[in-house]
């Protein structure tokens, strides 16, 4: 029996399909490389270009739009960049799908990056054209194809309005969340000592849409906020990834975010 697959695009799940139709669909261009593929053995999504059935016909340049369209390129479209994670190098990437990435927290400022043709490697936040005052700038543009790479997200993302207990293996907070998807939740926390890549264990107290749940978490930003309630006088905004989930759980929550995108 043909091993089949779910892909997600634009916080879309599709298929489930096998590994001919969806050479097929890259090849007409139905589908991209840099959309989301599940994952069994993981029980997660990850980017099609990284999964090991694919990533050697990505290297290989199938279904590529260099190879498919000759002509020039836009300087936001042209492949010069690469990326290093886990000691492994990947690209070329476009600037808009580095944007993406950074978007959809596949990619961290702290991550090494290069412009292929140079091979010198610095942080992504090193980078004036990842500073957060161009990704603003782009996303005020008039652009389809720009306004695009921020609309897609690896999981769709609804309001919600919830608390929780945040512990940081030193300390307890009461927060509270404004925001969630299946892979991570954006949290209004009463602490400014919380970084970028550090862990968090989350409980989630319950709520109409979402049972009680608890979680392992990576915060992956952090902003001020003038905000402020009785649970969090003093908030930050923070922005986390789950790392670890009931997959029970990811399913209602994916649920409860599709329906809201619906409704909308």
């Amino acid at each position: 029996m043909l091993k089949r697959f779910f892909l997600s695009r634009q916080g879309a799940q599709m298929g489930p399909y096998t590994v001919n139709e969806i050479l097929e669909k890259l090849q007409r261009a139905e589908h991209a490389w840099n959309d989301y593929i599940y994952d069994e053995s993981k029980e997660d999504w990850m980017l099609l270009l990284e999964h090991p059935l694919f990533a050697e016909k990505y290297t290989q340049g199938w279904a590529r739009a260099e190879n498919m369209n000759p002509t020039a390129v836009h300087p936001y479209h042209e492949k010069k960049w690469a990326i290093q994670k886990d000691n492994k190098q990947f690209g070329p990437f476009s600037y808009l799908e580095v944007i993406q990435m950074l978007q959809e927290r596949t990619l961290q400022d702290e991550d090494l990056i290069s412009l292929s043709q140079e091979g010198h490697w610095k942080k992504v936040k090193e980078f004036e054209e990842f500073s957060v005052s161009k990704v603003r700038q782009l996303m005020s543009t008039a652009d389809r194809q720009i306004k695009e790479v921020f609309n897609r997200r690896r999981y769709p993302r609804a309001q919600f309005d919830g608390t929780l207990i945040v512990h940081d293996n030193k300390t307890v907070f009461r927060g509270q969340t404004f925001q969630i998807s299946a892979g991570g939740a954006g949290l209004f926390i009463p602490s400014s000592a919380l970084q970028p890549g550090q862990t968090l264990l989350l409980h989630f107290h319950p709520s109409k849409d979402v049972p009680a749940f608890n979680a392992v978490a990576a915060v992956v930003s952090k902003f001020s906020s003038d905000l402020a309630s009785e649970l969090v006088p003093q908030p930050l905004r923070y922005g986390v990834r789950f790392t670890s989930i009931s997959q029970v759980v990811k399913e209602k929550i994916y649920s409860y975010t599709n329906r809201k995108k619906v409704a909308a």
